[in-house]
């Protein structure tokens, strides 16, 4: 109950805070400027993200799954983390895809341990592209080698944990088991886990053309957010688009959709703190949602529409965590 309730305060405290800070009349104005052959470009290019975002996933499952049923699958699991308190997302569609006679659950639970390594890089790049634009930086290519490298840094980080298995089962649990709630035995299982969809996932060459399909993904991401900003009008410089394009992504990416109120807040406060406007910010973050939760609704209704699995059969394995423990 705890994971029920918590989130709904959270988002009622939200909303108190919008009412109490935000001039909503002129959010109200911003959203009537906006700009709609605009909008429904970037809801486009959004869906074009969706589309790599699956293809990504079934190449780390050496393409045995048809395509479809993957990306039917990945679409359920953003329905289920947009509008469940408990994230249902991911048991959703580990359930889902893992009924494919192509491929067993195992697999599709290693594959999916591997994709949100490569989804938090790629959240670290984001973050550093806000920073770049947001300094008045130029892309060159000084800063692309050096994102580049640091790239190729976290890929060699991450066969180096798979070639020294042994010795990280050893010793890193017991490093971990001193964060809080969390245990030495359940450190071990959940590193056990990260290396075995590691190794799972092939040669440096397969991680790295997974990782390249990442970065396209997120470009559309990139290229949805910044559309969304030239729509709403703002009278902005390129740069401090891209700086916003990419802060609001490396908050709340379309690969890890959150419930209203809880995405609203998460994109407002922080970029409010740091200098962005309230009321830009707030019409910014109604539309993105608006537009990822119109797209995220009509493919998931359909992924379910095709899916073996029922939604009563989604929410019983996301409380019980079948598929986690």
């Amino acid at each position: 109950m705890k994971r029920l309730w918590l989130p709904l305060v959270l988002i009622l405290f939200i909303a108190v805070l919008f009412v109490f800070f935000v001039d909503l009349e002129a959010v109200a104005g911003q959203l009537r400027q906006a700009r709609w052959p605009t909008l429904a470009a970037a809801t486009v290019v959004l869906l074009a993200g969706l589309v790599v975002y699956a293809v990504r996933w079934r190449y780390l499952l050496g393409n045995k799954p048809g395509l479809p049923a993957v990306f039917h699958a990945g679409n359920i699991g953003h329905l289920g983390n947009m509008l469940t308190p408990i994230r249902a997302g991911e048991p959703a569609r580990i359930l889902v895809l893992g009924r494919q006679p192509t491929v067993t659950t195992a697999e599709v639970a290693s594959s999916v341990v591997v994709e949100r390594i490569f989804e938090q890089l790629a959240r670290l790049v984001g973050l550093g592209g806000a920073i770049l634009f947001g300094v008045g930086l130029e892309f060159s290519p000084t800063t692309a080698a050096g994102t580049l490298l640091l790239l190729a840094v976290a890929l060699g980080g991450l066969f180096w944990l798979v070639n020294r298995r042994a010795l990280v089962l050893a010793v890193a649990p017991a490093w971990l088991a001193r964060l809080p709630r969390l245990s030495e035995e359940r450190a071990r299982a959940v590193l056990a886990g990260l290396l075995d969809g590691l190794a799972a996932a092939g040669s440096p060459g397969r991680l790295a053309a997974a990782l390249l399909l990442s970065l396209v993904s997120w470009f559309c991401y990139v290229a949805f957010h910044y559309l969304v900003m030239v729509a709403l009008g703002a009278n902005q410089t390129a740069g401090e688009r891209l700086a916003l394009s990419f802060a609001a992504l490396a908050l709340t990416p379309p690969s890890a959709p959150a419930m209203p109120g809880i995405f609203h807040g998460s994109l407002v406060g922080p970029l409010v703190v740091i200098g962005f406007d309230e009321t830009l910010l707030t019409a910014y973050a109604v539309v993105l949602h608006a537009l990822e939760m119109g797209l995220v609704l009509l493919l998931g209704a359909w992924g379910l529409s095709q899916s073996p699995v029922s939604l009563q059969d989604i929410l019983s394995v996301a409380r019980k965590k079948e598929i986690g423990d």
